[in-house]
């Protein structure tokens, strides 16, 4: 990695889910469900049809929820994709809040979903140690050092998307997401 402010910054990349899939890659506010889908899901659409509801309903007291997709095959089976119109933030509080909740008398798993890297893809980059503890304690600091940032990963192509984690187990991580993702 370059070195900035003195410390080696660790820089890898990742890239979201492949967009033949007619996913429009964008996974904030996605977040993935598992061991909720029974048997009977699988060979009755009324069944299924109803435990989508249940689901929709139980996680739109979490946070609303924009799509909700059952995988009832394929390399997704037995996953429910919900994404939530809060984005990252509503992601994060589902999780928190779903993930183990008992549900037809089984622990559910709730997760982000996870980004497998290809470094030929460069669509999304994650930077860490850029960001010290004393940048998140001013605000002004931390707006000045963010800005910097932008202006560093600028120079590699057009930004989608640019987010600092200002907390939180990804404090001090910069995600950058280039807009055509291949390069």
């Amino acid at each position: 990695g370059m070195v900035v402010g003195g410390q080696s910054i660790s820089a890898r990349v990742e890239t979201s889910v492949d967009a033949k899939k007619g996913a429009s890659g964008d996974v904030s506010g996605l977040v993935i469900l598992e061991n909720i889908l029974t048997e009977d899901d699988y060979d009755d659409e009324d069944c299924l049809q109803e435990t989508i509801e249940d689901i929709m309903s139980m996680c739109n007291e979490v946070n609303e929820v924009k799509s909700i997709k059952a995988h009832i095959d394929g390399s997704a089976k037995g996953q429910v994709h919900v994404v939530f119109s809060g984005g990252k933030s509503a992601s994060d509080q589902a999780v928190a809040s779903l993930d183990g909740r008992i549900v037809a008398g089984d622990a559910i798993k709730a997760r982000l979903p996870s980004l497998p890297s290809f470094p030929y893809q460069r669509s999304t980059l994650v930077l860490r140690n850029l960001l010290v503890d004393d940048d998140f304690e001013d605000e002004d600091v931390l707006e000045e050092a963010k800005s910097d940032i932008l202006e560093l990963v600028q120079g590699y192509g057009d930004i989608q998307e640019f987010h600092v984690f200002d907390e939180g187990e990804k404090k001090g991580q910069v995600y950058v997401k280039y807009i055509g993702g291949n390069d």
